[in-house]
C-alpha cells in the first residue's frame, strides 16, 4: 500500500472532490460578488447528490442524478447565510456563467451543478495509447480541465503526459 493510500484510509473513508482552481480564485476574488459565487457554488457541490437518488418533496419523490438538488431558494439561501436576494443575484449569476443550471418543479427548485461528473471524476490511471477508449476518456477530461483554467494544462504534452 502506497503512503498515499494509507493517508487516504487513516480518514476514515471520506471522499474528495476535485475543486477546479477558478472557484479557489472566486473564493479569494477582490470583489465580494465573486467571492460569494464561489461559496454559493461549492455549497452545491457538497449538497448535491454525488450518486442517484430521490428525495421526499411534499407528497412524492423527485428523481436527482448526481450533481442535482432538489429544494428550495430559501433553504439554500439560509445555509449559505446570505439573504434570498443576495441568493438569487448569485445563481442568476452562475447560471449566466454556464456552471449552474436550475429548473424550476411544483414543490421546489432543481439545481444541476453543470459538469458534475467531469469535476468529481478522478484522472485516469490507464496511460493514454493502451486502449483507445481510455485515451479517448482522458482526452475528454483534459480538455475539460483545460476549459476550467488548471495550472498543470498549459504543460501537458499531445500525449497526455508532462
Amino acid at each position: 500500500m502506497s503512503k498515499n493510500e494509507r493517508v487516504t484510509t487513516s480518514m476514515g473513508g471520506v471522499s474528495y472532490v476535485k475543486i477546479p482552481r477558478w472557484v479557489f480564485s472566486m473564493l479569494y476574488d477582490e470583489k465580494r460578488s465573486e467571492r460569494l459565487c464561489g461559496r454559493v457554488f461549492l455549497s452545491l457541490m457538497a449538497k448535491s447528490f454525488y450518486k442517484e437518488g430521490a428525495i421526499r418533496v411534499s407528497n412524492g419523490l423527485e428523481a436527482c442524478d448526481r450533481g442535482e438538488l432538489v429544494t428550495t431558494y430559501e433553504c439554500l439561501a439560509k445555509a449559505c447565510d446570505v439573504s434570498l436576494q443576495q441568493f438569487r443575484r448569485v445563481v442568476k449569476a452562475l447560471v449566466g456563467k454556464g456552471l449552474v443550471e436550475v429548473k424550476r418543479l411544483k414543490y421546489g427548485t432543481r439545481f444541476i451543478v453543470v459538469g458534475y461528473e467531469e469535476i468529481t471524476a478522478g484522472r485516469s490511471r490507464v496511460k493514454p495509447g493502451k486502449d483507445e477508449a481510455a485515451k479517448a476518456m482522458y482526452e475528454e477530461m483534459m480538455a475539460f480541465e483545460r476549459r476550467l483554467g488548471g495550472r498543470r494544462m498549459d504543460r501537458l504534452s499531445a500525449g497526455g503526459e508532462e
